[in-house]
């Protein structure tokens, strides 16, 4: 046990070296943070000028910093936290193209990968429908992929089922794709979500399943009056 918290106590004081110059630059365009997580923790106030959540200046004009850095973190946990910090849903353009740039880098860690898919569905709507399918059907984009899948059962676009039976049989992304067909009633799909039910991997089988019984819902429709 002392020796893990020893090694713990030895991750954190890395960590915080890592970080310590990208500190020192908010700190002196006004963001005296303790660490860069932070800006995950207090952004989420009913604005982003809330001073009582977050009482060290607009989180808007921290954005070019933290997209500076991003490419140039070698430590894989303070470029999650900027990642995460970057997540936000008035992002703009050069953000998106920062985070899909490093979805695809090959030296960066499946977490900050997983975080950079995430933001990116967090970013993204109905509007950039194209570029989630591109990001989603990218297999160099791995685990990141996942959150963008699952994002698309909230889309109503006639590219995304056909994506998604493809998208079956890549194992990175196929508990997500296998969900969202059910969540989008695809009757087409059920024959090929059929042989996950016996999937050797759990999460899989359970998705299946859940999909299969979605599938044979019938499916509600939308009166006039609620359109």
């Amino acid at each position: 046990m002392r020796k893990q918290e020893a090694e713990r106590q030895e991750a954190r004081a890395k960590d915080r070296a890592d970080e310590a110059p990208l500190r020192a630059e908010l700190a002196a365009a006004g963001f005296p943070v303790e660490t860069v997580w932070d800006f995950v923790q207090k952004r989420n106030g009913p604005t982003i000028a809330d001073t009582e959540r977050f009482p060290f200046g607009r989180y808007e004009a921290a954005i070019p910093i933290l997209l500076r850095w991003l490419p140039r973190l070698e430590n894989q946990v303070v470029k999650e936290w900027v990642i995460r910090a970057l997540s936000v849903p008035w992002a703009g353009s050069d953000v998106v193209a920062a985070l899909a740039l490093e979805l695809r880098r090959p030296d960066v860690s499946d977490g900050s990968r997983f975080a950079a898919g995430d933001a990116l569905a967090t970013i993204l709507g109905k509007g950039d429908v194209d570029t989630l399918l591109d990001l989603a059907a990218d297999e160099r984009n791995g685990r990141g992929r996942t959150m963008i899948v699952l994002g698309l059962a909230s889309i109503r676009d006639p590219r995304i089922p056909p994506l998604l039976m493809r998208l079956l049989a890549d194992e990175t992304v196929a508990a997500q794709a296998v969900a969202v067909l059910g969540k989008l009633q695809v009757a087409e799909a059920r024959s090929l979500i059929e042989p996950f039910l016996t999937h050797g991997n759990a999460l899989i089988r359970t998705e299946a399943r859940k999909a299969i019984a979605r599938i044979d819902r019938p499916k509600r429709v939308r009166s006039r009056s609620a359109e």
